[in-house]
């Protein structure tokens, strides 16, 4: 409980309708992965799921791009309540397709289906969350709705594992998840009358192109941006070996699709026990000492750590720890961090660059997964290896990749920085005044403005040269602009108040949102220069 009382009194109905979104589309989503899943390998084969991903990563990516023209030029909860209104529907077609004689194609159909859901439900949640929440709220309140979000997983692998023993593998959960959707959608769109949620449109003549043009020169300009997306991409390589490796041996160890759906719904359980008790011991704790520099190093972590006991001991048991280990780790710690660190993002790019960062680079790691990991089937099947052969060639290339992204991710904390100089972060006036207002709205805010105090390092608490820093003002900042410290007690009323934290003071935070929220217009891109473009 004592977590929970870092939500504020006036966060706490926003807080509430999030929290709630969240567990019933984890629900949804569990119950609907566990039913696909076991009903795929029982029924068509473990190894031709390497297919189905393929095909999925590839619409992922797709729907990840079409999605990021409309996330930052539409009003995000009517987008929202759209999609949920879309996908009951979908979920009701698809009912209707497995009572047909077509049945068994509907479960590569759902796996699809359940990961476009997958991409687009939580990344429209997340960015309704960082609109109503400044970073500094995200940081406290971001892993409690992780809770909510392992809690859904538990009730939903539970309801999954328990229709396998009453009905065996079952589609019939289609209907309970459509009418679970649906609600949703109306507990949404009836919430957007009370709550208000702004974001900044992007330009209304923005296309595909220019979308994804955006979200790649977001990356490359900004270093720790682009540390990030090189190690997604590698670990997406090592997610889809850890997980087929897990399928194969589940399928071979269990021989009807009853008792694989029941294994797996219970393996999913215990990992979202995990989850729980990650999210409400470690994540906040991590994320407090290790900050945003460091936070980054635990999956590439894992992940070199669940391959390596998967590859020395390829018994089910060794496998079963090193998945487990990779989940816990991937949903428990890394999301959560990534989602807070989008947060960085002005929001007028934020929506396209968080679907850029989620839609395409794990995605791309997976399609370059599924041709190693296909590529050995087809081998297999020719006689040319065996699968024992063709297992250690997958899981050394995914070794070796998460080893590179153990590199990369170290290199995030060397130029953090000076990637917080860079003009791509900053924001404009407003919100900087929202910012200064909450950062100085008296005792309600200072517990929470302690607790991200200690995510900054003592190593960046050194002056920065004043002369950098007023080259950086004059070249970069707005009148109004302001640093926003953490020893500001009084709010400041006007302008001349806020100008005068300009000059002459020294850096004593990196200019991130715990520290310094540096403001300019940097709503024209400018993907070739580290310097805002000139009027």
């Amino acid at each position: 409980m004592a977590a929970f009382n870092r939500i504020m009194p006036d966060e706490r109905g926003r807080f509430l309708l999030l929290a709630v979104l969240f567990f019933l589309n984890s629900m949804v989503l569990e119950s609907n992965e566990v039913v696909a899943t076991s009903g795929f390998i029982s029924n068509i084969g473990a190894p031709q799921i390497v297919v189905v991903w393929a095909i999925d990563m590839a619409i992922v990516i797709v729907t990840s791009g079409i999605y990021s023209l409309f996330v930052d030029r539409t009003r995000r909860g009517r987008l929202a309540v759209i999609m949920y209104f879309l996908f009951a529907a979908v979920y009701l077609a698809l009912f209707g397709l497995f009572t047909t004689e077509q049945g068994a194609f509907g479960y590569g159909l759902l796996l699809v289906i359940n990961d476009q859901q997958w991409l687009l439900f939580p990344l429209l949640i997340w960015a309704l969350a960082n609109d109503m929440f400044s970073v500094a709220s995200a940081k406290r309140l971001f892993p409690l709705l992780g809770i909510a979000i392992f809690t859904g997983g538990i009730v939903g692998n539970g309801i999954a594992a328990g229709m396998a023993q009453i009905a065996g593998t079952s589609y019939r959960l289609l209907l309970f998840n459509m009418a679970v959707i649906l609600g949703a959608g109306i507990l949404l769109m009836l919430s957007l009358n009370r709550i208000q949620v702004t974001n900044r449109q992007a330009r209304v003549d923005e296309k595909l192109l220019d979308s994804l043009r955006e979200g790649i020169a977001f990356i490359r300009e900004v270093p720790i941006f682009r540390y990030l997306t090189l190690a997604m991409v590698l670990l997406g390589i090592g997610l889809n070996a850890i997980e087929f490796d897990f399928l194969f041996n589940v399928s071979n160890h269990f021989t009807t699709g009853s008792d694989i759906q029941t294994f797996y719904g219970t393996f999913k359980i215990a990992v979202a026990i995990g989850l729980l008790l990650v999210q409400g011991f470690v994540a906040v704790w991590l994320l407090n000492n290790l900050g945003f520099k460091h936070i980054f190093l635990s999956l590439p972590t894992a992940m070199l750590s669940g391959l390596t006991l998967a590859f020395m001991f390829p018994s089910i048991i060794g496998v079963i720890i090193g998945n487990y280990l990779v989940r816990v780790t991937k949903i428990g710690i890394d999301e959560p961090s990534i989602k807070a660190f989008q947060g960085l993002v002005p929001d007028e790019r934020r929506g396209r660059v968080s679907a850029f960062m989620d839609g395409y680079l794990y995605p791309l790691g997976s399609i370059l997964s599924c041709i190693v990991i296909g590529s050995t089937m087809i081998a297999v099947g020719n006689g040319m290896i065996s699968m024992d052969g063709a297992r250690n060639v997958y899981l050394g290339i995914a070794i070796l990749a998460a080893c590179i992204a153990l590199i990369s991710a170290s290199r995030i904390a060397s130029s953090y920085d000076k990637s917080m100089l860079n003009w791509r972060l900053k924001r404009r006036k407003r919100d900087s005044a929202s910012a200064l207002g909450e950062q100085s709205s008296g005792t309600v805010r200072r517990r929470g403005s302690s607790l991200l105090d200690t995510l900054i390092d003592d190593s960046v608490k050194q002056t920065a040269p004043g002369k950098a820093l007023e080259q950086s003002i004059s070249e970069d900042a707005e009148p109004g602009s302001a640093v926003v410290s953490k020893s500001l007690t009084p709010p400041l009323q006007n302008d001349d108040a806020i100008d005068s934290l300009l000059v002459g003071i020294p850096r004593r935070h990196k200019p991130d949102p715990l520290g310094a929220l540096l403001e300019s217009d940097a709503s024209k891109d400018d993907s070739t220069s580290d310097l805002p473009p000139k009027d």
